[in-house]
C-alpha cells in the first residue's frame, strides 16, 4: 500500500513537468523548420533531433502553449478533487486544495499572456508578436469561473480552457508567420 501512495504521489507532482514533455510543436518550432512532419512533432527533444539544435526562442515559446495545456489538466483536477479525495487519488488539487489550483491556474495564464512580451523584445520587434493577446478576455473569463464555479458547473470551463489553449496557438502561430 505504500508504494502505491508513492506512485500516486510522483503522478500529481509530475503535473509540474508535463508541460515540458507533452506539448505540441510551437509556432516558433515550426518557423524554423520546414513544414513536414516537423509540424506534428511534440516536444523540443523531437524538435532537436530535427534541427540539431534547441534555440532559446524554442524553449520560450514553448512555455505558453504547455502551459496553457496545462491549465486544462488543473481545471479537471480542480472539478473532480471532492471525488478524488474520497477515490484516494494524490492529486495536486488533492494534496494541496482549490486555493493553490486557483492561484496555479492564474499563473499558468499569466505566464502565457506574458511571453508575447519576451518574444517582442527579446526575438522579433514586430507588433505582430502580441496577437495571442486577443484570446486575453477569454483568459479573463475563464479566471472568473475557475474563481467562481465549483464541481460539475466547471465542466464549461473545461471547454473553454481547451478552446483558449486553441485559440492562442492559432494567434501565435499567426503572429510568427506575419
Amino acid at each position: 500500500a505504500s508504494s502505491c501512495s508513492c506512485v500516486s504521489y510522483y503522478v500529481s507532482f509530475a503535473l509540474f513537468f508535463f508541460f515540458f514533455f507533452f506539448k505540441q510543436k510551437t509556432a516558433y518550432e515550426i518557423y524554423q523548420c520546414d513544414w513536414s512532419s516537423d509540424v506534428c512533432s511534440s516536444d523540443l527533444g523531437t524538435y532537436y533531433v530535427q534541427a540539431l539544435q534547441i534555440t532559446s526562442l524554442s524553449v520560450w515559446a514553448s512555455i505558453p502553449v504547455g502551459a496553457l495545456i496545462t491549465n486544462i489538466l488543473i481545471v479537471n483536477n480542480y472539478r473532480d478533487i471532492d471525488e478524488d479525495r474520497q477515490a484516494g487519488k494524490n492529486t495536486l488539487a488533492v494534496l494541496f486544495g482549490k486555493r493553490f489550483s486557483r492561484v496555479q491556474y492564474l499563473i499558468f495564464l499569466i505566464i502565457s499572456f506574458l511571453m508575447p512580451f519576451v518574444v517582442y523584445f527579446y526575438y522579433k520587434q514586430n507588433i505582430a508578436a502580441f496577437l495571442p493577446i486577443l484570446a486575453l478576455p477569454l483568459g479573463i473569463k475563464l479566471v472568473k469561473m475557475i474563481y467562481t464555479l465549483d464541481s460539475k458547473e466547471l465542466n464549461k470551463t473545461l471547454e473553454l480552457t481547451a478552446k483558449l489553449s486553441a485559440i492562442y496557438g492559432i494567434l501565435f502561430a499567426a503572429s510568427i508567420i506575419i
